[in-house]
């Protein structure tokens, strides 16, 4: 059996491969159980955790952790990707290795209101580790541990690493504000491109103009300025694999 090293403040819980990270921490959220709990299985296609959080701040301000939470993500993965290769983002939550879409991440609450504090937050994390069906590289827009050539990472690492550069980043944003995690989050993101876009539903593009101070995505489309809501794309994102 593996045992993770993580900081003092988290605790590893191990679930079957045939279990849901994300479903099993907002089970278990439902009952109380601590904070910096991690759910994860040891499975070969892809990696799967969740970290159970209780957040003392609205749902509305607890939002922007999913920046916090991809720039720990990233780090720990860019521990092991080959150089040049740069792990960037995708908006709201996905994850990048050179351009091809390799992971994601996720945000659930407890029922609450926008204003409230809600009883409990679960980030997920999904990484893919084997090729999707058929041939590696078929599909070109993503990719996979197996397919990039990755030195020394293991699930159990990736989220050792993780844990470790979450709290370094929690910290920061816990004794500042959100603006230096957004604007780092946005340099990965949108930095390294030429003309960046992000894609709006019914196959439209606009072009990024930055995060608001509540984590939303600012936009300029032929028609103007508009804002997309942070919380209705985390609703919308499906997690890679």
């Amino acid at each position: 059996m593996v045992e993770l090293l993580l900081p003092p403040l988290y605790r590893a819980v191990l679930i079957r491969p045939e279990q849901s990270a994300i479903v099993e921490a907002r089970t278990v959220a439902a009952t109380g159980a601590e904070e910096g709990t991690i759910f994860w299985s040891d499975r070969p296609d892809k990696l799967d955790a969740a970290l159970l959080l209780h957040p003392d701040s609205s749902r509305r301000d607890t939002l922007p952790v999913i920046y916090v939470a991809a720039l720990a993500f990233a780090d720990a993965l860019g521990a092991f990707a080959p150089p040049p290769a740069p792990v960037s983002f995708t908006w709201p939550c996905g994850v990048l290795i050179d351009g091809a879409l390799i992971g994601g991440l996720s945000l659930a609450f407890a029922r609450c209101g926008a204003d409230d504090v809600p009883e409990w937050a679960v980030l997920g994390c999904e990484l893919a580790v084997a090729a999707d069906r058929g041939e590696p590289g078929r599909n070109p827009y993503r990719t996979s541990i197996v397919e990039e050539d990755f030195e020394g990472f293991s699930i159990a690492a990736q989220i050792e690493g993780f844990s470790r550069h979450f709290l370094a980043w929690l910290n920061r944003w816990e004794t500042g504000d959100a603006a230096p995690i957004m604007a780092e989050w946005s340099r990965r993101a949108f930095g390294t491109m030429l003309h960046p876009t992000v894609d709006l539903p019914g196959g439209r593009r606009a072009m990024p103009l930055g995060l608001d101070a509540t984590g939303n995505l600012r936009v300029r489309q032929d028609d103007g300025e508009r804002v997309l809501p942070l919380e209705a794309a985390l609703t919308d994102w499906a997690i890679h694999g």
